[in-house]
């Protein structure tokens, strides 16, 4: 399953709902944003297509490095970005024996699960009907005035069959918010 999203400069300080695309055109999620002020730090909430939070993205504070709880099926799961001594980003995933290849900030990894793939991220061109009509979308939720996208602002996400389409999308979109706040 494929799955796309667009990243507007610091994605998620805007308000407006964000949308996840599959191959076919159709909105597959939604991401919103807590608008509450009683929370401190981010909290996002993963709905599916009827609208009913399938996961909880809340920022821990007070940490070196940028980290999110990811609340799915009852579990809690720690998304932590780090750096390597290469300098190319990655995350951990604390209750999973997932790594990811590749370079983050760039868009451009693997999620793996010992030797076996869980999940592509890559920057798309947009070549996607789908991604094409996700960045139409967000570009008149979020302003009225043209917008151009780049390369780096269409993600696509290859999830592999037979995992949890969720929990996968859920810990990229930590990822891409830990990488918004550092």
């Amino acid at each position: 399953m494929k799955l796309y999203f667009c990243d507007l400069p610091k994605l998620f300080t805007f308000l407006k709902p964000v949308a996840i695309w599959d191959e076919d055109g159709n909105r597959r999620y939604t991401l919103k944003n807590d608008e509450s002020l009683t929370h401190a730090g981010y909290r996002l909430h993963l709905m599916d297509s009827a609208y009913e939070e399938v996961a909880l993205i809340r920022q821990k504070l007070l940490t070196l490095t940028p980290r999110f709880y990811v609340d799915i099926n009852g579990e809690e799961r720690l998304v932590s970005l780090r750096r390597s001594l290469k300098g190319k980003s990655y995350f951990e995933v604390s209750g999973t024996d997932w790594k990811t290849e590749g370079d983050v900030d760039q868009w451009e990894y693997e999620i793996k699960a010992g030797d076996r793939s869980i999940a592509f991220v890559r920057a798309s061109q947009a070549r996607k009907k789908a991604c094409a009509d996700a960045m139409n979308f967000l570009a008149s939720a979020v302003t009225s005035a043209p917008r151009t996208f780049s390369k780096e602002s269409c993600c696509e996400i290859d999830i592999s069959d037979g995992v949890d389409e969720a929990e996968v999308l859920a810990v990229i979109l930590a990822a891409v918010a830990a990488i918004d706040v550092r």
